[in-house]
């Protein structure tokens, strides 16, 4: 069975101002005029753009029919127009003097905007959130900077992760168990792996280029599909504190989470007391969200504010 919607009938007051509203505000394309009694014409409009549902112009013939003129239904948001670039549409209208009852916001499925035709019918503009590719991190995405190199850790790294998970420094702000044994590092290691090798998460070891050992390691984790959002984690060993790599790592994290993987946001959650770990978050434009259990910050970074200078 192969069915599809053709188009919807709209009340107007007046075929010729209705057209005008439709193509000279809302740039609509004019598909069909063609009179068919002294009182009665045939009138198609369209979206520009490909696809979609035709709106047949229907000038109300009596009494019953003009009550309908604006309100179709109810008071309820009557169509839907989705966009590629709302913040294009919305300055457009704006400019064309178009009446928006609800301004730009954020929701789950995208950024939705609701306006008034000349009548008062109400449309949702949306502009729909891209949707994420299926995750496959087989092979292990490596990333690349001017000093680093960010790889897969392996169980051949192990000293490396037990000093991040059993150093005071590094774990004075993090709430997890120390690990006690190399034995814990390669155990977790493998958990890990397995986690990446069921696209749950992504970790990279971060090294330099001069160098092969681990520095330290990047997270993506707290993966969602359906929001497109991520959760960001990471730690150094002292030795390369305050060389600039933990900001060089984040922007090749970022940018592959944004560009990549399409995220919409990436959050961070640190210590209210991790001052320079805090400053990072800053310095890539995260904002803070508030307090989220006693001490602990949320920061987030939203895809249109990630600078990649």
């Amino acid at each position: 069975m192969n069915q599809r919607l053709a188009q919807i009938a709209i009340v107007v007051n007046d075929y010729d101002e209705a057209i005008a509203f439709y193509t000279q505000k809302l740039n609509f394309i004019l598909i069909e005029d063609t009179v068919l009694s002294e009182t009665k014409r045939w009138v198609v409009v369209k979206p520009a753009g490909e696809g979609g549902c035709n709106i047949l112009l229907a000038k109300a013939a009596n009494e019953e029919q003009r009550s309908r003129i604006g309100n179709q239904t109810g008071g309820r948001v009557f169509l839907f127009m989705h966009t590629d670039d709302l913040k294009r549409d919305y300055e457009n209208m704006l400019a064309n003097n178009i009446e928006f009852v609800r301004q730009p916001s954020e929701e789950a499925y995208g950024t939705v905007a609701v306006f008034k035709d000349l009548y008062g019918n109400l449309w949702d503009l949306i502009q729909q959130k891209e949707k994420m590719t299926e995750f496959n991190f087989s092979p292990f995405p490596q990333l690349s900077t001017e000093r680093l190199l960010l790889r897969s850790v392996q169980t051949t790294d192990a000293n490396e992760i037990f000093l991040l998970r059993s150093d005071d420094k590094v774990n004075k702000y993090i709430d997890r168990p120390k690990a006690k044994t190399i034995e814990d590092a390669t155990q977790f290691i493998e958990k890990m792996l397995n986690n990446i090798k069921n696209n749950q998460c992504l970790w990279w070891a971060v090294t330099l280029k001069t160098e092969s050992v681990l520095a330290g390691a990047f997270l993506l984790w707290n993966i969602n599909k359906e929001n497109a959002t991520a959760e960001i984690g990471y730690e150094l060993l002292p030795a390369y504190h305050g060389k600039g790599i933990a900001q060089e790592a984040m922007q090749a994290v970022l940018k592959f989470g944004f560009d990549s993987l399409k995220f919409n946001s990436i959050a961070a959650v640190v210590h209210k007391e991790n001052i320079s770990s805090i400053k990072i978050l800053e310095r890539n434009n995260f904002e803070l969200k508030g307090e989220i259990e006693s001490n602990v910050l949320e920061y987030i970074l939203l895809a249109k504010d990630f600078n990649r200078n």
